[in-house]
């Protein structure tokens, strides 16, 4: 799994904005054969100046995230005019750009979809470290912490993507624990395994938005796999809007950088 876009997510999108149900559809409208599109399904690409052409209203930042409005306003159609002779850009020049980042985003789709999420468990008990690894490091890339130093630590050397920490440890506790990664790497989903007597300070820490989620002990091997299962689904919608973030950052460079030359 991972953090990038797909043809897939591209299609069924257009597809939502338009109100189309099936692939046919959607190709009348694109005016490219059905079989185009399943090429663009099996080969995880698609032809950005055939979508640009024939859904000129359609929104990129709704394409690349599947959030917000389907269609730019009239206001935002007239700003991509670029009618002032001044800005650095022409629409063609902007789209350009938007296309080679989206069409880079495919590939290292393509490229990583073959990796496996990446959590991180922390526990003072070396059974359950144990424990948690045989359990689960067929299915996840599994790294393991005794305590809160050691998990802080391995966020520096690991590409950690959910954190799981037990409650009750000496020194740091896990709500402890889990608050200090909010502040150091916010984008790792923070899950906590509890007893019920801890109840009223998870309750604090979920409504501070410090907590994703929390287990209560003894947990169940299909309990997690269900919650790492949102846990990761949350997690790439938060990458997604960074990788957003990111490509407007870009855009704003090579805006400046056109201006200086």
């Amino acid at each position: 799994m991972s953090a990038q876009i797909k043809s897939l997510e591209i299609i069924a999108r257009l597809k939502t904005a338009y109100g189309y149900k099936t692939d046919k559809q959607l190709a009348e409208h694109l005016e490219i054969p059905t079989n185009t599109l399943s090429n663009w399904k099996n080969r995880n690409t698609v032809n950005w100046e055939q979508i640009e052409e024939k859904c000129p209203e359609i929104s990129w930042d709704y394409l690349r995230t599947g959030t917000g409005p389907f269609f730019m306003d009239k206001n935002e159609l007239e700003t991509n005019k670029f009618t002032d002779d001044t800005l650095p850009f022409t629409p063609e020049e902007k789209r350009q750009m938007l296309r080679m980042l989206l069409s880079k985003d495919l590939h290292q789709e393509e490229d990583k979809k073959n990796e496996k999420v990446s959590i991180l468990f922390v526990d003072d008990e070396e059974n359950n470290l144990i424990s948690f690894k045989a359990a689960f490091r067929t299915k996840y890339r599994i790294y393991t912490a005794k305590d809160a130093t050691e998990a802080l630590n391995a966020l520096e050397d690991y590409d950690i993507q959910i954190i799981i920490s037990d409650q009750r440890m000496p020194g740091m506790t896990g709500i402890e624990l889990l608050e200090k990664v909010s502040e150091v790497r916010p984008e790792i989903i923070r899950i906590l395994i509890t007893g019920y007597t801890d109840m009223v300070n998870v309750k604090e820490a979920i409504n501070k938005g410090k907590l994703f989620y929390y287990i209560d002990k003894p947990w169940k091997e299909e309990e997690i796999d269900e919650v790492v299962t949102l846990a990761f689904m949350a997690y790439v919608e938060r990458k997604k809007k960074e990788e957003l973030e990111k490509i407007n950052e870009k855009i704003e460079w090579m805006l400046r950088q056109k201006l200086l030359s």
